[in-house]
């Protein structure tokens, strides 16, 4: 509405290891949360704050990428303040005084090889067929001392390029207080909301402690719980991802490789 945003505390959390200088965060959880927002809104700041921004947004899809620009679009035009000092394009905002811009990429490797930019934001992870994307943007970051940050839903496959991430994050290391989860090391950290696999997913005040959105309101989770059952966004995220959470302290988990930086993507990337 064109007011200063303020953040939900859960935003707060998976920001924190950011604005601290990790490298890499992922996050997890379930749809309805605000994930475009948040990222919109990141995109937005990074650009305000750092001189020369070089921010880019994938996915798997230049589509669903673009949503997330809409939302960054959506800030800007809602504010005169705003609106003042950025510039709106058709892929791209601009912000000409310190030279800076968050633009969408194409979702192939190709458009984004060479990439030495200063934040790269990356959605639904899960959708990403091979870790080679994700692999050219972690490599992109040392030029600058970027940043690459993804949110992502849980997702049906758990041999995809997130499960996998997932899994060597916690075996890095993970601490948990009740749905929400923070795993991994200083360079690559997990923050998952989520529920253990024998969670009574009829209990809607239960289910609303993994949707931490403070407008994802116990009423509004019931209410999907109705139209959809369990099979509804807000209760299938939460079977999913807690799904595994039993079995993560073996197999390949312990196999992930872990590069310089603590990143598991460099094993996966061989594999391709």
């Amino acid at each position: 509405n064109g007011e200063r945003m303020v953040l939900d505390p859960f935003q707060r959390v998976l920001l924190a290891d950011l604005f601290a200088g990790a490298p890499e965060t992922l996050v997890m959880l379930p749809k309805k949360n605000g994930k475009s927002t948040t990222l919109g809104a990141l995109a937005i700041f990074h650009l305000l704050t750092t001189p020369d921004a070089d921010c880019i947004i994938v996915a798997a899809s230049r589509e669903q990428a673009e949503i997330i620009l809409r939302q960054a679009r959506g800030f800007v035009r809602r504010s005169p303040a705003l609106s003042a000092r950025l510039t709106l394009k058709q892929r791209e905002i601009v912000y000409k005084k310190l030279d800076g811009r968050v633009q969408v990429r194409a979702s192939d490797v190709d458009t984004v090889d060479g990439w030495l930019g200063t934040l790269a934001l990356i959605d639904e992870l899960h959708r990403h067929k091979s870790p080679d994307l994700y692999g050219v943007l972690r490599d992109g970051l040392g030029g600058r001392d970027g940043q690459l940050v993804t949110i992502s839903t849980a997702g049906a496959d758990q041999n995809s390029v997130l499960w996998r991430m997932r899994q060597a994050a916690i075996t890095a290391g993970a601490e948990r207080d009740g749905a929400y989860m923070r795993a991994g090391s200083e360079s690559f950290v997990l923050h998952e909301w989520s529920l253990p696999p024998d969670a009574d997913l009829d209990d809607i005040e239960l289910v609303k402690t993994a949707n931490p959105l403070a407008a994802m309101t116990v009423e509004r989770v019931g209410e999907r719980h109705i139209r959809g059952g369990s099979g509804s966004p807000a209760i299938r995220a939460c079977r999913s991802t807690g799904d595994t959470l039993a079995r993560t302290a073996s197999g390949s988990a312990q196999r992930q490789v872990h590069d310089q930086r603590g990143s598991p993507v460099a094993d996966q990337r061989e594999r391709h």
